[in-house]
């Protein structure tokens, strides 16, 4: 009877036992589980952060070409308007020789 009643309560804890090992092989695993998603959200996330860094060294790129351009714009305006200028000086030059030379001819008239 006594030997029954141990064998019964080491057969108990023997299902006790399979039972906590086949939990802690459950949670092991979901644990992995988790840490395999987690280090994939990582990787997601340092992907996307290499993505954007591009991107901002892409659009940066993009914005000092425009800004170069724009200055090479700016000075070709510059000489333009400076060209323009030279022109109407050289032609009021002119006005005002004309104008001298006719007011002198009408007062030798």
């Amino acid at each position: 009877e006594q030997f029954s009643q141990i064998s019964f309560r080491a057969a108990t804890l023997e299902k006790a036992l399979d039972q906590a090992k086949a939990d802690q092989k459950k949670q092991s695993k979901e644990a992995s589980d988790y840490a395999a998603h987690l280090e994939q959200q990582v990787a997601d996330a340092n992907q996307h952060s290499a993505d954007l860094t591009q991107e901002f060294a892409s659009i940066e790129a993009e914005h000092a070409a425009r800004m170069q351009q724009a200055l090479v714009d700016v000075r070709h305006t510059e000489q333009q308007r400076d060209a323009a200028h030279a022109k109407l000086v050289q032609k009021q030059e002119q006005i005002d020789a004309h104008a001298a030379k006719a007011t002198q001819l009408q007062q030798q008239l």
